[in-house]
Formats: C-alpha cells, structure tokens, sequence
C-alpha cells in the first residue's frame, strides 16, 4: 500500500513540476509575435534613432542593435530612416515622461503595435490587447533614469528591442539565470536563456 501510494505520490509532483515549468517558461514571452521576418524566418525590424538624445544616439543605439545582430538569436535588425522604419525610438525628458503618467523608475518601455492600434497604452497597463502579431513599435527612453555607461544605455535599447519581438521580463533570480530581460537589466547582453526564449518563438 505504502508503495502504491509513493508511485501516485511522485507521479503528482512531476505534474505539478512540469506545470510550473510550463508557466514559467509561457511567463517570459509576450502573446505576441513580430510579424516581419526574412526569408530565414527570423524576425526582421527595421529601426530607426533620429529622435535619440546625444547620449543614446551614435554607438550606444548601434551597439545596442548588435547586442542582438551578434548574437545566435534568430532575429536581424537593420538601421532605417524614418520613412521606412517599423520600430522607431525615442529619448523622452523627465518631465515629459513625468506628464504622460508614465510611472518612475523606469528606464524605458515599448509600446508594440497591431495594424496601427497600440497593444497598450502606458508602461504600467494590464490590459493587452494583442494575442497575435505586431508590426510596428515605438520604443521610449526615459532621460531621468539614464545610465551613465554607453554599455548600460546600449543593454536598455536591446532590452526594450527584446519586448518587441515579445520577450517579456525574465522571472527568474539574475543571480540563478542572468538575463539582459530582467526588468533591472541585470545583463549588459543577451545571455544564452535569452537566446533560448527568443529562438522558441522564431524558429
């Protein structure tokens, strides 16, 4: 009897174990995908850093782009102008951030788009309205919390690049599984979890 009932016993917590690791993986991605990809599958944006302030703008947008063109991720981002861009970003000031109610200590955030209808309004909205795909982004820098380091200002932008194409804030402790996806950006680029996550939405 006792052994019958350990044999229900372990069958109950793989369950439970392979439950949870269901959600948190479902967890760490968006409900949406990036509708653009290459020939390769990969997802493909076009982005643009005319609206950058001195700071952001020259190599930490470039670098920050390449955190993600350099690494094994199945994603490809091109510099654009603003005519033909579909993810456009912008350093917003302080104040500014301030008036549009956009919360504190944030560093950035991106609002992702499904045929010209924002998926979300502001950075602190629950209510997601895109279970699909999303064509076009605006990604917005906050000026009042600006880190003082091009490599850091560089991981905010591939940060924010990576909610774009839907990965959403790492769960896990930084210090079990380092990840440019914490919402602290615990990572200056993208780590091989990131890549994992990135490359099970695109194949």
């Amino acid at each position: 009897m006792k052994n019958k009932f350990r044999y229900w016993a372990v069958i109950l917590l793989s369950c439970i174990a392979t439950f949870t690791f269901t959600v948190i993986v479902s967890a760490e991605t968006h409900s949406w995908k990036w509708a653009n990809l290459n020939s390769d599958g990969e997802a493909y944006l076009l982005t643009n850093g005319d609206n950058l302030n001195s700071s952001y703008s020259g190599t930490a947008y470039t670098n920050g782009v390449n955190l993600w063109n350099n690494s094994s991720g199945n994603i490809s981002i091109a510099l654009s102008s603003f005519s033909y861009s579909n993810v456009d970003i912008y350093s917003v000031t302080e104040s500014t951030w301030k008036q549009n109610g956009w919360g504190s200590g944030l560093f950035g955030w991106a609002q992702v788009y499904n045929e010209g209808s924002p998926c979300f309004t502001d950075p602190n909205a629950t209510g997601n309205k895109c279970f699909g795909k999303v064509n076009y982004a605006g990604i917005f820098l906050n000026d009042g919390t600006m880190p003082g380091t091009a490599a850091r200002r560089s991981a905010i932008i591939a940060h924010e690049i990576g909610h774009v194409v839907g990965l959403a804030h790492t769960l896990a402790s930084p210090v079990v599984t380092p990840s440019i996806m914490n919402a602290g950006v615990t990572s200056n680029t993208p780590t091989s979890y990131d890549i994992t996550n990135l490359n099970a939405i695109y194949r």
